[in-house]
């Protein structure tokens, strides 16, 4: 049973391609040159200066009108450093030990107290460690912040393949998943239902960063 739920979920055609385009016949499908996008550089001048107040003033009106959120891909596990659960309870400041987590959560609450708003937080885990990353926020009472601004919805899963592009399993009824990537935030966004929650909660901005950008 475990197996063929697994099996109704997988896109198997879409496998196939990603290991083509990836591995049997990689092809490069950018044609144009990328172009980095307008900035606003550190100001140098009276001129960028000004322009660079203007845009502060922008943001600042955003966060005022509640118009920003913030989103934040927290799919992977802490392996790498040193832990067994999500990369988000690791306890990263060397005297308090406080964890990435509960320094995101107290950036929060600052900008909130600073803008007299209220920020609404979106935190994309996975399959692997969604239940441990949501027991981690309860445990802490969201550390301050209001459950209700805080969401969590998982990204999807791929299987993982070796390099001849077979489907790997760890039993006979258990392929080994794997979480597909940054870009997956996109697909999970609009599939997940944020996109609407978002748009009906009158966000226009999203302030989008990765768990382990402290």
């Amino acid at each position: 049973k475990n197996l063929i739920d697994q099996v109704s979920t997988i896109d198997f055609f879409l496998i196939k391609k990603l290991f083509n385009n990836a591995v049997l016949k990689p092809t490069q499908t950018l044609q144009d040159k990328l172009i980095p996008p307008p900035i606003i550089a550190f100001p140098k001048n009276d001129a960028e200066k000004e322009r660079a107040h203007r845009a502060r003033l922008i943001g600042e009106n955003s966060l005022q009108r509640g118009e920003v959120a913030i989103l934040t891909v927290a799919g992977g596990d802490g392996t790498r450093l040193g832990i067994n659960g999500p990369k988000g309870t690791f306890a990263i400041s060397p005297i308090t030990r406080k964890s990435i987590f509960q320094l995101h959560a107290e950036k929060i609450m600052a900008v909130q107290k600073r803008y007299n708003t209220r920020i609404l937080w979106y935190i994309m885990t996975s399959q692997n460690n969604d239940s441990a990353t949501q027991n981690f926020f309860k445990a802490h009472k969201f550390f301050g912040l209001d459950p209700h601004q805080v969401s969590f919805f998982t990204q999807g899963m791929l299987p993982v393949v070796d390099l001849q592009g077979n489907v790997l399993m760890d039993s006979k009824s258990n392929i080994i998943m794997s979480p597909n990537g940054h870009g997956g935030v996109l697909v999970a966004l609009k599939e997940k239902g944020i996109l609407n929650d978002m748009k009906n909660c009158g966000i226009k901005n999203i302030f989008y960063h990765q768990i382990d950008n402290v």
